[in-house]
This record gives C-alpha cells, structure tokens and sequence, in this order.
C-alpha cells in the first residue's frame, strides 16, 4: 500500500509542476533559442582608432612623431593592431602610412586621442602630414 500512495505522490507531483511549468522549458525546440538570448548578460566589443597617414609633407617630422608616439602608446596599455606598413591601397590613390590602435571601449579611444599626453604629438603629425584618423567600434562577438 505505500508503495502505490508513493507512486500517486510523485504522478500527482509531477502533473502539479507540469502544469505551473512554462511551455517553452517543456519543449526543448523553443527553449533553445529564448534561453540563449536571455543567459547572455553582456556584450563585449574592442574600439580601434585609425589613423591614415595619405602624404607626408615633412617626413623628418612624421619620423619624429612616430618615435615619440610609440612610447607614449606603449606606456598608456594601448595595444598596436596593426601597421604602419601599408600592404596594398585599393582606393583612392596612394597611403603612405596606416596604423591601427587597439582599446576596449570607444571611450576609451577617445579619451586617449583627446589626452593631454597625447595632443602634443598630434600636432605634429598634423603639421608632418596629411591624414584621417577615426574610431571603428568592433563587432559583437558571435554576429
């Protein structure tokens, strides 16, 4: 007799949870998707700051600049991505130089391109060379 009363606890136990159980933890198909969605918590991306050297006009001064700037990136836990030499230019005429900077954050790129270490040196690389310099924020892992 308690063998069948035990038997009657758990079918009625789980008969009781199935019913407050929410469709989609029940089916495995529909989980899967919401589930994933909802456990990521945060998403990480790197900022990579960009600089294009097009023509240099002063190139000792670009010299200059470059020597003085890569201990001052070093110093301040920026990592260099990529450059200075350029592989190929596919558009718009040549380049003379590319480097590229990486940071965790767009904020953190900004404020150290906006950094009172930093200004001095991009005053020279102003004066030494025509360039573009911009921000590019990285993908979300997994897209």
């Amino acid at each position: 007799m308690p063998m069948k009363h035990a038997a009657w606890s758990l079918a009625h136990w789980s008969a009781s949870f199935l019913a407050r159980t929410p469709v989609m933890i029940r089916s495995a198909r529909q989980c899967v998707p919401r589930c994933a969605i909802s456990l990521k918590t945060e998403v990480t991306t790197s900022a990579y700051l960009i600089f294009v050297v097009h023509s240099a006009h002063d190139k000792a001064l670009l010299q200059k600049y470059r020597d003085e700037a890569i201990p001052v990136v070093k110093s301040q836990g920026v990592k260099f991505f990529a450059g200075p030499v350029i592989s190929a230019a596919l558009e718009n005429g040549p380049v003379d130089s590319s480097v590229v900077l990486e940071f965790p954050t767009v904020e953190d790129a900004q404020a150290w391109y906006k950094s009172p270490e930093y200004a001095p040196l991009k005053a020279m690389r102003q004066a030494a060379a025509t360039s573009t310099t911009f921000i590019v924020e990285s993908w979300p892992e997994g897209l």
